[in-house]
């Protein structure tokens, strides 16, 4: 998110325009933020990215949509069912096995997952080409909540 944060940061007009003609508007002066349910996470979010916070907005941003994720699934045995978690670390460590489970979970042919495999295998790897450049002003209790919901995504 930081990223896309910089680089709309540094896009020209005509770009954000076109952009924000197709929809997007999650990131740089066009922003417009998510109602995710929560009145006062939505005030503590414009006040945190009108001070420049990004870092934190984001990170309540991530927080709490996977909060809601997590009691969703947890509420409902058949939805449960139908959501498979992936980690995306993971999935860049050994692509094989974890495209292996996706294609099962949705029931991929199994005539197709050979070729699927053989065709994004090779893509799939850790993002090296950019430091998140994290501040260290993100609070401390913010980063250990989302220490303990990315605990609980492992599960």
């Amino acid at each position: 998110m930081l990223k896309q944060e910089r680089l709309y940061a540094e896009a020209p007009g005509r770009v954000l325009q076109h952009i924000a003609g197709i929809g997007h508007h999650e990131f740089g002066r066009h922003r417009r933020i998510l109602h995710l349910g929560d009145a006062g996470l939505l005030e503590q979010l414009r006040a945190e990215f009108a001070a420049g916070n990004l870092a934190q907005a984001w990170l309540r941003v991530w927080i709490h949509a996977y909060e809601q994720m997590l009691a969703s699934v947890n509420c409902d045995p058949a939805l449960a069912e139908r959501v498979l978690r992936l980690d995306y670390d993971r999935l860049c460590a050994d692509p094989a096995q974890v495209l292996a489970e996706l294609f099962e979970h949705c029931a991929v042919a199994t005539a197709e997952r050979s070729r699927l495999c053989a065709y994004w295998q090779p893509r799939l790897t850790a993002p090296d080409y950019y430091d998140p450049q994290l501040p260290d002003s993100i609070d401390d209790e913010l980063l250990a909540r989302a220490d303990a919901v990315h605990a609980r995504l492992q599960q």
